[in-house]
């Protein structure tokens, strides 16, 4: 059984359920108001999930040109070893540097990646991390992937490319269109 739920801003509910309707978007169980976070966000999409969903996929809708492929391998892996993610091989030399802005190391590239969505978990997982961390200053982890690191649990990295942008800026989407047309 697949289905989405859709966490939305409160005041964008009605709207989603009409673009829901219009596009005959029939995998959509529901549409949650989300929280003032991501991880709040995930959280009410959460408790939506029909309880017989053995593998929850989160992927974030500042995302618009994940394929299919990957999310397929990723929930599959999430499946076979409990929690999994998209990311693709940092290609830039990386740099850390101390709250100065001086450069205190030059980080391995090859061993660093820059994790994208979707991200996938084995649902017993998920609701661990989020029973164990809710309200912790440690739940505002920037992903999933980070939220279940804190209970113990290590992610496997399914490779995507760097073609995953997430749009957050006037430029990326100027970036996201021009992909699209190529």
């Amino acid at each position: 059984m697949a289905e989405v739920v859709l966490a939305v801003h409160r005041g964008d509910v009605a709207r989603a359920w009409a673009l829901v309707r219009r596009y005959r978007c029939r995998k959509v169980r529901a549409v949650v108001v989300g929280g003032a976070t991501r991880a709040a966000s995930v959280y009410q999409g959460l408790q939506a999930v029909s309880p017989g969903i053995r593998v929850v996929a989160v992927h974030d809708a500042a995302r618009p040109l994940v394929t299919p492929d990957v999310i397929t391998r990723v929930i599959a892996t999430a499946a076979r070893e409990g929690a999994a993610l998209a990311a693709a091989p940092m290609i830039p030399t990386t740099k850390l540097v101390d709250r100065g802005g001086r450069v205190v190391a030059t980080l391995d590239r090859h061993r660093l990646w820059a994790a994208q969505t979707p991200q996938a978990f084995r649902r017993d997982l998920l609701e661990t991390a989020y029973r164990r961390l809710r309200g912790r200053a440690r739940w505002q982890a920037t992903d999933e992937s980070a939220l279940v690191e804190q209970c113990g649990v290590r992610s496997r990295i399914v490779e995507d490319t760097p073609r995953n942008v997430k749009v957050t800026m006037p430029e990326d989407l100027r970036i996201a269109e021009a992909l699209v047309r190529a």
